[in-house]
């Protein structure tokens, strides 16, 4: 097939989709998006992300600024995002920088139809808020996870809780806790548990200083999804496995053969009848004997 007749079939194919009422898809047109982000010291903000969140589908578009703070990505025209700063140009686990530029904060939601600049970001002053996650009793739980939510808009980074219950960086060895702004909401989930139901415990907080958020969790929530280990260590409140007598059968004298005193004796040698029914013939038997000799 030439190229000349390519395209008219191409083109034949897409006038009899259109006639019988087929709907085709148009390349949607893209444009790009630029601005800047500042530090609440009104320095430029180099090496983080400045992720686009699609509102209709979820789909995330990160750019990386540069040492200039500036950030361009490509979008589809005519479609809503949620732009969100996050102090890192990697995906999580997030290192733990001590300074005072939030972890993730909102910036603003666009729809943008032409090439835009969206203008320069001025990030709040963080704090630092330490999340922990106990039970009922105030115990802490371990290896619960904590997704933090900036102004409403979900694009959630999660953590989970160290031995003291509280978040902590992965790649934090004594810090404990998360540099936050604004409007921040807490969701918790039980060890083990999947993201995708009801958090177990959830708060929010407006954060203007240095903070504490406890999450409690159900002991439901805890007991049921937890797997703390006690399952493995054989501490936990499960049935035993092993065959143990009951009290009835400890009250009995065990049992034993005839001939000796294991119970595998066989059957027929530890049968009452068996045997006095061989006694009978082993005594004919000598009767008979004797009367011979006589």
């Amino acid at each position: 097939m030439t190229a000349r007749s390519r395209r008219g079939f191409l083109a034949g194919a897409g006038a009899a989709a259109a006639a019988c009422g087929v709907p085709t898809v148009a390349a949607q047109s893209t444009v790009e998006v630029t601005g800047q982000v500042r530090s609440p010291s009104g320095a430029t903000v180099s090496n983080s992300s400045v992720v686009f969140l699609r509102n209709d589908t979820g789909e995330l578009l990160p750019a990386v600024t540069d040492s200039d703070g500036r950030f361009a990505q490509s979008v589809p025209a005519d479609v809503e995002y949620h732009l969100n700063f996050i102090q890192s140009p990697d995906p999580p686990p997030f290192p733990d920088i001590e300074d005072d530029i939030p972890l993730h904060q909102y910036l603003d939601s666009i729809r943008p139809t032409e090439r835009s600049e969206v203008g320069t970001f001025d990030l709040p002053w963080a704090n630092r808020v330490n999340a922990r996650v106990v039970d009922q009793n105030g115990e802490p739980v371990r290896d619960a996870t904590i997704e933090v939510v900036s102004q409403g808009y979900h694009l959630a980074e999660s953590f989970n809780t160290d031995p003291s219950g509280y978040v902590k960086h992965v790649d934090a060895t004594e810090r404990v806790g998360v540099d936050l702004a604004g409007e921040v909401e807490f969701r918790a989930w039980p060890p083990g548990s999947a993201q995708d139901g009801d958090p177990g415990a959830t708060t929010s907080l407006g954060v203007d200083s240095d903070a504490g958020v406890t999450l409690t969790l159900s002991e439901t929530d805890v007991t049921e999804d937890s797997g703390t280990g006690d399952e493995e260590a054989g501490t936990g409140d499960q049935e035993a496995t092993t065959d143990a007598p009951s009290p009835e059968d400890s009250d009995k004298a065990p049992e034993r053969g005839f001939f000796s005193n294991s119970a595998d004796e066989p059957e027929f040698l530890s049968d009452a009848v068996n045997l006095t029914t061989v006694g009978f013939a082993l005594s004919a038997v000598g009767l008979i004997y004797q009367l011979a000799q006589e």
